[in-house]
């Protein structure tokens, strides 16, 4: 028996074991893609299940291990689901302690972890994964249509989740906002053009329409096409930037109206802005390189990657 720690951490173990059967379940998981590309690359068959308390786990990474083709289960009751921290390696290896598998929780920078080598006690626990597995709810994606259901429903919270987080919280710098893994995604929207006095006209029509008031001086207008309509919501914290790679900001959409196609999102700049982190000078010219590639890409959400590498830039 053996602690694992900082020093020699779990992620560090974990790509040093080749060719054995792995057995991971954990309460949540981020941040973790390398590590399970270098499981795989090393012979390993990996079998993982994940819980969805809160709908932390990161709906990206269970649509990773998908597409891998990684036998993953994911335990579709909530609140109810596995809340167990436990990496099982064949033949008599388990790894117990409070570590996710998430980048922070498998470097032990927080988490601890006990090793311990014991034949029956993996026996035991292999016996537990495999009821967990059989239960209704926990459902890998091969169950096509079942999985489809449930993950379809469970992308929508974890949404829900990260727009509610980038309204509540707010961090000085990207690392920060990095270092809370619960953190996975800004909504982005690269405007093309200034909006025209045609626009406004329409936009100010729409505003008296709802009967709400108009104040030139306290209000901020973006337009965006009725195909990207589920890309943002009212209350929303939207990462807004031109397509000249110029006028980074973070804006609250308060209010969204729709005519003819086109819909206009209303900032009331009176309000407070909540801003996930602050656009440093660095930061926005680090933003506006990547812009034009955005702009093609059509991408209207930043993930963990892209602030990672902005934070590295800036």
């Amino acid at each position: 028996m053996r602690i694992l720690d900082q020093s020699n951490d779990l992620e560090k173990y974990l790509s040093e074991v080749n060719n054995k059967t792995i057995h991971i379940i954990s309460a949540f998981a981020s941040s973790t893609e390398k590590t399970v590309q270098s499981l795989i690359s090393n012979g390993n068959n990996l079998n993982i299940v994940l819980g969805t308390i809160n709908c932390f786990t990161s709906a990206a990474f269970i649509q990773f291990c998908a597409d891998q083709k990684v036998n993953i289960h994911v335990d579709f009751r909530y609140d109810d689901s596995t809340h167990w921290k436990i990496y099982l390696i064949a033949p008599s290896t388990v790894i117990v302690g409070s570590a996710n598998f998430t980048g922070k929780g498998i470097g032990l920078s927080r988490d601890t972890c006990v090793l311990i080598e014991d034949s029956t006690l993996y026996d035991q626990y292999i016996g537990r994964y495999e009821a967990l597995i059989e239960l209704d709810e926990v459902i890998p994606p091969d169950d096509t249509s079942n999985f489809k259901k449930h993950f379809t429903k469970y992308k929508t919270k974890h949404d829900l989740m990260q727009r509610n987080m980038a309204r509540a919280q707010s961090y000085k710098t990207p690392s920060e906002w990095l270092a809370n893994e619960a953190n996975e995604s800004i909504p982005l929207l690269v405007w093309e053009h200034e909006i025209t006095e045609e626009e406004l006209e329409a936009a100010n029509a729409l505003l008296d329409a709802e009967g709400l008031p108009y104040d030139e001086d306290k209000t901020e207008y973006f337009t965006y096409d009725k195909t990207h309509r589920h890309s943002y919501y009212e209350g929303d914290i939207v990462l807004t930037i031109g397509s000249n790679g110029e006028d980074a900001s973070f804006n609250m959409f308060n209010k969204i109206l729709e005519d003819n196609g086109t819909l206009y999102a209303y900032c009331w700049t009176d309000m407070s802005r909540q801003r996930p982190f602050k656009l440093t000078r660095p930061l926005k010219k680090a933003l506006g390189k990547n812009t034009a590639q955005w702009l093609k890409d059509d991408t209207h959400l930043l993930l963990r990657e892209d602030i990672s590498s902005l934070a590295k830039l800036s």
